[in-house]
């Protein structure tokens, strides 16, 4: 396990900006999934912290996600590419999804950390209703969850399609 590669793929994996096509490349074809695991571990172990007991459920949806969308993009691409050894394989694509998960990873260590009020255990304050400051805070976790989710997805979607080396000839799924 060389824990330098997994950061430093953590890291391109949160850089917000395009990487270089050289760069894409070479991160893409990688069937790295050690990395993948330290994230997921790690979003597992930030539930425990919460008290939410049922946090396996977050490898097993990893691992149907990983399945589902391999065969997905090789249905996909197996229409418009008759050379199979540009398929991908469900190893590549549960690494490309592993590592961009680490913006779910920012989104658990915030939700783990930040306090709603009212949410952990569920009393209200003496008023009778729950207090602004605890609203406030739920829709700024809301907001952080709706931009991590959508850079995990752009940067997915972005890995899949330089991965199958489509992109350059002007083909598109």
């Amino acid at each position: 396990v060389d824990f330098a590669q997994i950061a430093r793929r953590a890291k391109s994996a949160m850089n917000p900006l395009p990487m270089r096509k050289k760069h894409t490349r070479e991160t893409s074809k990688d069937d790295d999934l050690a990395g993948p695991l330290v994230v997921f571990g790690l979003i597992a172990t930030l539930h425990a912290l919460q008290g939410k007991g049922h946090y396996g459920y977050i490898l097993g949806w990893s691992a149907i996600a990983s399945g589902l969308t391999c065969w997905l993009l090789n249905q996909l691409t197996a229409q418009n590419n008759n050379d199979a050894g540009e398929n991908l394989s469900l190893s590549r694509t549960a690494s490309v999804i592993g590592y961009n998960a680490t913006s779910i990873l920012f989104l658990s260590v915030v939700k783990a950390f930040v306090h709603s009020e009212g949410s952990s255990n569920g009393s209200k304050s003496s008023s009778g209703g729950g207090s602004f400051s605890g609203t406030t805070n739920s829709f700024g976790i809301l907001a952080f969850a709706c931009v991590c989710i959508l850079q995990a997805s752009s940067k997915s979607s972005g890995l899949f399609l330089h991965g199958m080396g489509q992109c350059g000839e002007g083909k598109r799924l």
